[in-house]
């Protein structure tokens, strides 16, 4: 007699949309593969959610929006520093055999320390400029570098074990890195009075570089040589990805800096909690649990039929992720206490956002990685919003606080999928 489990894989495997979905291998290691990182993830999401909370009422609004700025900052300078070489990690190591491994592993290193240093130096020299013309404090920035150089080692020593579908091991590891962080943090909620935004980044510093050594530790620290023709294919790839993240950040994460440029001081925190937050949640479960395995998994596959099947449930799929998002972030708020005054239309715009946010971000992970092509289609919508995006967040954010600066991320959203489903459909469904 055949169990539960195996008749549900005999349905997949001879049904056919399922089949031209994916094969039932391919499903099989998906499920085990999600699973395993699934369930580390989430006892590590479970200490960084308690962490946040504690953070958010220790600190206070005022000292809990500067991590918020700092966390936005590293979003942009990682991008940099890192040009887009985890998504050339996603693609060519699977298809590689064990020296062209090596080789990749040890030329992106080399290449990335290379960026670390020229990056770090410059960003340091413009230190004075940045902070007089962008209202922020210098101690903001230096613990944004710092962060950054951290974030990025993080990144990419994580990107050698996700091309090689090492989950076990990323999950382990970032468990372990997530418990330092999670101790350390009690550590000093408990035993000291005052605590400031810069020491919730040195902890968090701490257990990114240790995740970074764990990997390096796990691979042996070995040196594969450096191949120009592979960091010229590395970081051509790369280049183009790095330009569609920087792109997407440009839309999607610049708002917190209009908020601090009008509106400095508690409104940030503010801001934080109903808008970062829960992009934080949005980042735990969709970056860090699905495309862990999504992306090295669909690197092979025919994008046009993925992008067919996943649409089907289009609709679904985006009340599914605003219903939930909602939910947390309404328990999420309840925590805070009086300092953090509870705005169900705060948590309206947020959840909405993030759910069309979801959608882009599917479609663009599935779409950069079909190489050259792929990459360069999502490209145009994010080049076609930006200086909209830009305006309507300067604009909405001077008129109406910072719940202008929510609905104008929500309208941004909402038309980037609209403008993504366009594209597709005239590049990939036409003919």
């Amino acid at each position: 007699m055949k169990t539960l489990v195996e008749k549900v894989f005999d349905y997949i495997e001879y049904n056919s949309w399922f089949s031209t979905f994916i094969s039932i291998t391919d499903f099989r290691d998906f499920l085990k593969n999600i699973g395993v990182v699934f369930i580390f993830k989430c006892c590590a999401f479970a200490m960084n959610y308690v962490v946040l909370i504690w953070a958010a009422i220790k600190l206070g609004p005022v000292e809990f929006g500067k991590i918020g700025i700092v966390a936005n900052l590293a979003v942009f300078l990682t991008l940099i520093m890192v040009f887009g070489t985890p998504n050339a990690m996603y693609l060519y190591l699977p298809r590689s055999d064990h020296y062209q491994k090596k080789c990749l592993i040890s030329t992106t290193s080399l290449g990335n320390l290379l960026t670390i240093g020229l990056l770090g130096t410059f960003l340091l020299k413009i230190n004075h400029w940045v902070c007089s013309y962008c209202h922020i404090a210098p101690q903001i920035w230096q613990i944004g570098i710092l962060f950054t150089i951290s974030n990025s080692f993080y990144i990419v020593t994580e990107s050698f074990l996700r091309g090689q579908k090492e989950y076990y091991a990323i999950s382990i590891f970032k468990f372990i890195s997530t418990l330092i962080f999670f101790v350390g943090m009690v550590i000093l909620f408990r035993f000291y009075s005052t605590i400031k935004f810069s020491d919730y980044y040195l902890v968090m510093i701490f257990s990114f570089v240790l995740f970074g050594v764990m990997v390096l530790l796990k691979k042996g620290f070995f040196f594969g040589g450096f191949s120009i023709s592979l960091a010229k294919q590395i970081y051509s790839y790369g280049g183009i990805n790095m330009l569609n993240s920087l792109l997407t950040a440009l839309l999607t994460s610049t708002d917190i800096f209009f908020v601090n440029y009008f509106y400095p001081g508690r409104d940030v925190g503010v801001y934080s909690i109903y808008q970062g937050f829960v992009k934080n949640i949005f980042q735990v479960l969709f970056f860090e649990v699905f495309t862990v395995v999504f992306l090295p998994t669909i690197a092979s596959m025919d994008k046009r039929i993925l992008y067919q099947n996943i649409n089907k449930y289009f609709m679904w799929l985006l009340i599914g992720v605003i219903m939930g998002i909602g939910s947390i972030s309404t328990i999420t708020v309840a925590f805070f206490g009086n300092k953090y005054a509870f705005n169900l239309l705060y948590i309206t715009l947020g959840a909405v956002g993030i759910g069309f946010y979801t959608i882009f971000q599917i479609y663009n992970s599935i779409f950069s990685m079909d190489g050259h092509k792929g990459a360069g289609l999502c490209l145009i919508p994010l080049a076609v919003m930006l200086p909209f995006s830009l305006l309507l967040q300067l604009l909405f954010t001077k008129w109406y606080g910072i719940g202008g600066t929510m609905t104008a991320v929500m309208i941004i959203d909402i038309l980037l999928v609209l403008i993504f489903r366009i594209l597709i459909k005239r590049s990939y469904l036409s003919g």
